[in-house]
Formats: C-alpha cells, sequence, structure tokens
C-alpha cells in the first residue's frame, strides 16, 4: 500500500528545478500522486510589479498545463515573500 498522495515542487525555472519536476513527474506517475508546484516571487529592493507577477502567474500555469497532458493532477502555488519562509 503505498502512502504517497501529494509532492510538493518549488520551482525558479532553472534547468535544476526543471529537472527535479520531471524526477517528481515520474513519482507521481509510479504512485499516483498529485504534484503542486510552487513559484515564490521574491521581493527585492522594489516592490513586486503587476506585470511581474504576471509573468509568473503565466509561466508557472504554463508549466501546470504542460504536466496535466501527460494525465497529472497537477496544481499551482504562487507565493509572495523570501522563498526560504514560503
Amino acid at each position: 500500500m503505498n502512502s504517497l498522495r501529494q509532492i510538493l515542487v518549488a520551482v525558479d525555472h532553472s534547468p535544476a528545478s526543471e529537472r527535479a519536476l520531471e524526477i517528481a513527474a515520474v513519482i507521481a506517475t509510479q504512485s499516483g500522486a498529485a504534484i503542486t508546484v510552487l513559484h515564490v516571487i521574491e521581493e527585492a529592493i522594489f516592490p513586486i510589479s503587476g506585470e511581474a507577477r504576471q509573468a509568473a502567474r503565466s509561466r508557472l500555469d504554463d508549466t501546470v498545463a504542460g504536466l496535466r497532458t501527460r494525465m497529472f493532477d497537477a496544481s499551482s502555488l504562487l507565493r509572495e515573500g523570501a522563498a526560504v519562509a514560503e
């Protein structure tokens, strides 16, 4: 009996995080788990603009849509703040 039901994958859209997402997708396929893809927009010196927020949302939505075409139960989570705290 497999108890894995949910996998959380934090992405920054770097090659390393994309690879981590692919590994999580394989595990989800094998276990039947759902995937939540998390992206955190970090506020640096200036506040986060609406354009930056929309671009991050769009890219995250595209990532999740790609997972869904492969029959995954996938959702997205966009947060703002310090990545380490989210």
